[in-house]
């Protein structure tokens, strides 16, 4: 916008696919993004996203959406952001959530606590193999699930829609609780 320099903020509606944030009604999220020498936030609270960057121009967001990831959802949750073969896109995640019956707590980058003690990351068998237990993990259409952690970028090997997971043993949702939060967003093709 004429007259906005580096730093000023823009407040946007978000498409909340039914997300909510994992904290409770109102709560923010923050996810932050590195890229070079730019520096971009996206702060969620409610339907409202406020983004602020240390570029000129601001903020420069794709096609993007904010979901919820059930740790107890098999097979993932649809984030509603479509993808073409070569997109560049980022998917950021947050919040936490247990799995088993004793509290095991894992974060999206899939480190886990168990009685509030670091234990490190816990590799089953898992719908993607060779990754911790509650790493999120995402695909794009019917593709190879891979990891996306707490902030990965991707380059797009299909087309389709993009849908995020939480990472645990086929058939052993039922005993998970809490939800991710996932930022994803689609950067189109490289300039």
């Amino acid at each position: 916008m004429a007259g906005e320099s580096a730093g000023d903020r823009a407040t946007l509606r978000g498409r909340s696919a039914g997300a909510r944030n994992p904290i409770g009604d109102g709560a923010l999220v923050v996810f932050c993004r590195w890229s070079g020498d730019a520096l971009d936030i996206v702060v969620t609270q409610g339907d409202t996203m406020t983004t602020e960057s240390n570029q000129p121009g601001g903020v420069t967001m794709g096609d993007f959406n904010i979901v919820a990831v059930p740790a107890k959802v098999e097979g993932g949750v649809k984030s509603g952001v479509m993808v073409r073969r070569d997109d560049v896109f980022t998917i950021s995640g947050s919040g936490r959530a247990e799995y088993d019956q004793t509290p095991r707590v894992t974060y999206p980058d899939g480190t886990r606590y168990i009685n509030d003690k670091f234990a490190g990351a816990h590799v089953a068998a898992t719908v993607l193999p060779g990754v911790p237990v509650g790493t999120l993990i995402a695909r794009v259409g019917t593709g190879p699930w891979f990891a996306a952690g707490c902030c990965q970028t991707f380059c797009a090997q299909e087309d389709g829609e993009i849908t995020v997971a939480y990472n645990d043993r086929a058939g052993m949702y039922g005993d998970n609780s809490g939800e991710y939060t996932a930022l994803i967003e689609n950067h189109g093709k490289p300039s």
